[in-house]
Order: structure tokens, then C-alpha cells, then sequence
């Protein structure tokens, strides 16, 4: 049960961060423009008069008020990537590392001794179940 909340929470925050409530909104008022529009019209009309642009509603008027405002005030920074490249000059040599035997610190070695008993003979029926 946390599980499919956590996940839920995830998808809303997802929707938030990609403009998805932009576009739920937009659907909204599209589909009460289209309600409207096909009380006094045809169907035909009443979606030409909803997608033409021509005729928005109030909602259709603050959703674009309001992507306006968040593009000119984005709650994240952009950020420009720049590479940086390092040249190194003649003097600037990098030191050859030193060359030699090299040998692992001492430590705790993993000795297995040899089995000095023989494996169960018949193999117990158990092992296998």
C-alpha cells in the first residue's frame, strides 16, 4: 500500500514538474468550451469554434496568463553547460609514476584447507527437496 502511494505521489510530482497541470487544465476548459459551444450550435461548429482560437473562454485566457508567468519566472535556474579544456603547457609535465614490484599489504588470507572426508554415499534424499 505505501508502495502504490509513493508511486502516485511520484506520478503527481512528475505531472507538476513537466507541465502536465497545464495541459489537464487545457483539456477542462476545452471540454466545457465544446459543452457550451454545442448547446446553441452543431457538433461540427461547436469544435471548430473551440479550437479555432478565435473564441476563448476565461479559463482558456488564465492558463495562458498563468504559462506566461512561469516562463518568465521558472522555479528552476537554467543552467548553460560549458566543457572547460585544459592545456598543459611544456614546463607542466606530469610526473611518471614510479615503477617497481608491486605487492598486496599483508593481510588475512582465505585458506580453505582440504576436505579430508568423503561425501555422503548414497546422497541423502533431502538435499534435493
Amino acid at each position: 500500500m505505501l508502495r502504490a502511494i509513493g508511486l502516485l505521489l511520484m506520478g503527481v510530482a512528475m505531472l507538476s514538474i513537466l507541465g502536465g497541470h497545464w495541459a489537464i487544465l487545457q483539456a477542462v476548459a476545452w471540454s466545457q468550451m465544446l459543452r457550451d459551444y454545442a448547446k446553441d450550435a452543431p457538433l461540427s461548429t461547436a469544435v471548430v469554434k473551440t479550437f479555432d482560437g478565435k473564441h476563448p473562454c476565461p479559463l482558456c485566457l488564465k492558463i495562458a496568463r498563468g504559462k506566461r508567468e512561469q516562463e518568465k519566472n521558472p522555479l528552476a535556474l537554467k543552467i548553460e553547460k560549458r566543457t572547460t579544456v585544459f592545456v598543459l603547457n611544456a614546463g607542466d609535465a606530469l610526473k611518471h609514476p614510479v615503477s617497481g614490484d608491486f605487492a598486496f599489504p599483508p593481510g588475512k588470507t582465505a585458506f580453505h584447507p582440504a576436505r579430508n572426508s568423503a561425501p555422503p554415499v548414497p546422497v541423502p534424499i533431502l538435499a534435493f527437496a
